[in-house]
């Protein structure tokens, strides 16, 4: 899954009047979502920041202008515009060019794009508008070893560059996200995610990275909260969403199985239920600050239960 370790994921109501983008991948292609979380290729960026004028004045661009026209494999990525929130963009388009290895066959091609999502077309749409864009290289020895670029288009939940970075998961896992004029662009997250576990005060917000998409109605706050889980660093994952009667734990993300506690090898799961209540401080609509409490009650696993109480989330998003 893309939330392989902890995440914390938080699921809220926007009023109209507010609005971003959202996030969370799967798809037309397969289990892109979770290939983009986890392959071990992701994570060598190819594609290096070349001046510009970043964020807030990056140059219009189409999709032909940021990915190659001589690669071996495109892949065109559409999501429905009510599944966006949990796919995370709309519309992406994925080239591969082969560096070493064997010939790129038809197979190879069907292969590629069910595992990073989408369906192999003859070039991606050169014309269509696009917002951001990531690169690594993927690959092992005496296999094909390919330079990859993935263009994101804008949509609903992808108006800008600034809401791709917010949730680059879905769309560019680990690798990293540049604007149109190449400029490489960071998320920052900083405040306080914690709660009681069987009474000890336990922080979830070390080795952290969060993440924010908003369809304009509903929006997905959420954090890596531990990349590596052990009894001494647990993770915790959550979602809240807004019902008609206010804030209230749900599943609403792609792969979602509930609430998840862990400790090493040891997964205490529970779904939403009376015991697990939420209460909303601040909410900011465009995803720069969240502040509310939270209970979560016991979570059971093979091993025992643990009862997660007093939780606190405060925190502040900033793209760089």
């Amino acid at each position: 899954m893309l939330r392989l370790i902890g995440y914390v994921f938080l699921v809220v109501g926007v009023l109209a009047c507010g609005g971003g983008g959202t996030n969370v991948p799967g798809g037309s292609g397969g289990a892109a979502g979770e290939a983009l979380g986890g392959h071990a290729g992701i994570g060598g960026a190819a594609g290096a920041a070349s001046g510009g004028s970043g964020m807030g004045g990056a140059v219009a661009a189409t999709v032909g202008d940021l990915i190659p026209s001589d690669a071996d494999i495109y892949c065109l990525y559409v999501v429905a515009p009510d599944q966006a929130i949990s796919f995370g963009f709309e519309r992406a388009c994925t080239s591969a060019k082969r560096v070493s290895g064997p010939p790129v066959t038809a197979e190879d091609k069907n292969t590629f794009c069910s595992i990073w999502g989408g369906t192999p077309v003859a070039a991606c749409p050169a014309t269509d508008p696009a917002v951001a864009y990531c690169s690594w290289t993927t690959g092992d020895p005496g296999s094909l070893n390919l330079e990859v670029v993935r263009v994101i288009e804008p949509g609903t939940v992808t108006p800008d560059a600034a809401a791709v970075v917010r949730d680059p998961d879905s769309s560019c896992g680990t690798a990293p996200v540049y604007d149109t004029s190449h400029q490489r662009l960071t998320p920052t997250c900083t405040g306080t995610f914690s709660a009681s576990v069987d009474g000890v005060r336990t922080d979830f917000l070390r080795d952290h990275t969060c993440r924010f998409v908003t369809d304009g109605k509903r929006a997905v706050w959420g954090f890596n909260t531990s990349l590596l889980v052990t009894p001494q660093s647990p993770s915790l994952q959550m979602e809240l969403h807004k019902e008609d009667t206010g804030l209230s734990f749900g599943i609403l993300t792609f792969g979602s199985v509930g609430i998840i506690y862990q400790e090493g090898s040891a997964r205490f799961i529970t779904q939403p239920n009376s015991s697990t209540t939420y209460q909303s401080e601040v909410f900011d609509a465009a995803g720069m600050a969240i502040k509310g409490t939270f209970n979560i009650g016991p979570a059971t696993a093979g091993v025992g239960i643990r009862t997660i109480t007093d939780g606190i989330v405060d925190l502040k998003f900033e793209v760089k």
